[in-house]
């Protein structure tokens, strides 16, 4: 009987040792690899590198994880998309500042040299918005600048460009 009994035990812990293994695998390839590839794709965007593309979700949890990492993706593209435009615009005209000009200055001269051509440039001053500013305020003197903008973008093509240098300019 005690050998019987020593078999038995001998079986049954086998058989919880393999259980074991395969839960552990099972728990590998359903958890542990999504995750891992996830916060591995998380890494290279916050490197700046394109992300592979992420694994097929195999539980809810892990198509949470991918959902929210999308979501956090595409939200980062968005706040860079709009960083990107604050950068190179004026806040108060939405125009082009001095910088998105100098850039397209720099690509019309290329192409004017690469094809022969030219391009024309004009700079315009504003007068009397000192006036503006000192007798009604500063806030009168941006409604103004506001409110020629669009009356000049109004008057170009789609290939011209109207930028903001800065005060009156």
């Amino acid at each position: 009987v005690a050998s019987q009994v020593n078999y038995m035990l001998w079986v049954r812990m086998l058989l919880a040792v393999l259980f074991v293994i395969i839960a552990f695998l099972a728990f590998e390839y359903w958890i542990l690899r999504p995750v891992s590839r996830i916060a591995h794709a998380l890494k290279l965007e916050a490197e700046g590198n394109e992300a592979p593309a992420l694994p097929k979700a195999n539980t809810r949890e892990a198509r949470e994880l991918i959902e929210a990492f999308d979501h956090m993706r595409e939200q980062v593209r968005l706040r860079q998309l709009e960083l990107e435009h604050l950068a190179l615009h004026d806040n108060l005209t939405g125009l082009p500042n001095r910088l998105l000009l100098r850039r397209k200055l720099i690509r019309e001269l290329t192409r004017a040299e690469q094809e022969k051509g030219c391009f024309a440039l004009l700079m315009i001053d504003l007068n009397k918005l000192k006036e503006i500013n000192d007798t009604l305020g500063h806030h009168m003197g941006d409604r103004v600048l506001r409110e020629i903008a669009p009356r000049f973008m109004a008057e170009l093509s789609k290939k011209d460009v109207l930028a903001r240098l800065g005060g009156d300019e």
